[in-house]
């Protein structure tokens, strides 16, 4: 029975130190589309870009 124990212990430790690795990751994919600056988008951050018109072209 203590093996049973140990090994959802063990189990259970795993899926919420995963929980935790990717809520952080979803906190930086929100920053980082969000709050960061992109040189390839003109200055401005991935959301930006998707929303609306960019910069006007050189004619």
């Amino acid at each position: 029975m203590a093996g049973k124990r140990k090994t959802y212990g063990a189990a259970f430790k795993a899926k919420v130190a995963l929980g935790a690795i990717l809520a952080g990751i979803g906190k930086w994919m929100t920053l980082y589309n969000t709050e960061f600056s992109h040189s390839a988008l003109g200055g401005r951050t991935p959301v930006e870009a998707h929303q609306g018109p960019g910069p006007k072209a050189a004619a």
